[in-house]
């Protein structure tokens, strides 16, 4: 009895093996990392971090629905700032590149490549460019769109090409007097690989956080009309078509 009261007393007091104490440490560091992140109200994406604010946002956006959804109730912004996508989520407001930043993010997190693609109108007009946010889908593409007017918003996952694509905004994308006005558009080109550092995504130093990419979308060198076709032939948008487009916009700028 003295030996197996002795024996239990030294078992108590036992060196604990290596392993259960690196496991116990583990649960440490991880419990106090999980109290630092709720007491800072933070979730890390890579070497930065989002605020349970703004995850919870993102997290909410689980498929190019949601997203084009969220997107629509923004109010459109019309001061001419290209913000990056914390500054969007921030002020909860933005344009089509603003919004196509935030798009194009949120599609990331859902494993497609963020993409944008700009389109370039009439040079004898002033007016605008426009971006949309191309998907694929089962080799057919989609986009995501932000826009003031009701036409050139997000396109279904039923396009063979980007050319298809491109042409469904076409009838749509008009001036304030219905001209259609879309000429040119570019490649998808993937914001990743022209800022791998992200900046599109987190910089705030700046008003317009995201401005740095739009010289990219610039770059527009396919021709919307045949070759020979004269723009005069153009139909103009008129009546309730062109009225419908305009449904809840903001009359301080255009689509």
């Amino acid at each position: 009895p003295e030996f197996d009261t002795l024996h239990t007393a030294m078992a108590k007091h036992a060196v604990q093996p290596a392993s259960k104490k690196r496991k116990a440490a583990n649960n440490s560091v991880k419990t106090s990392r999980q109290k630092k992140s709720k007491t800072l109200g933070t979730v890390m994406d890579g070497s930065r971090s989002w605020t349970a604010a703004e995850m919870k946002v993102l997290r909410s956006l689980r498929s190019p629905e949601h997203i084009q959804n969220y997107i629509d109730k923004l109010p459109f912004d019309a001061n001419d700032r290209t913000f990056s996508v914390r500054q969007t989520l921030l002020h909860k407001t933005g344009d089509c590149f603003s919004c196509g930043l935030l798009a194009a993010y949120c599609l990331s997190r859902l494993g497609y490549p963020p993409l944008l693609l700009g389109m370039e109108c009439d040079p004898s007009l002033d007016e605008p460019g426009h971006i949309i946010v191309p998907y694929r889908r089962h080799d057919l593409w989609g986009a995501i769109s932000k826009s003031n007017y009701t036409g050139i918003r997000g396109r279904d996952p039923v396009y063979r090409s980007v050319r298809e694509l491109v042409m469904s905004y076409f009838e749509f994308l008009v001036s304030k007097s219905g001209v259609k006005i879309l000429r040119t558009y570019g490649d998808p080109f993937n914001l990743d690989k022209v800022d791998p550092k992200r900046d599109w995504v987190w910089r705030t130093d700046i008003e317009s956080g995201g401005s740095h990419i739009e010289p990219f979308s610039d770059k527009c060198p396919r021709n919307c009309l045949p070759a020979g076709f004269s723009k005069t032939r153009l139909c103009r948008m008129r009546g309730t078509t062109l009225k419908g487009q305009k449904l809840g916009a903001n009359p301080k700028c255009s689509y």
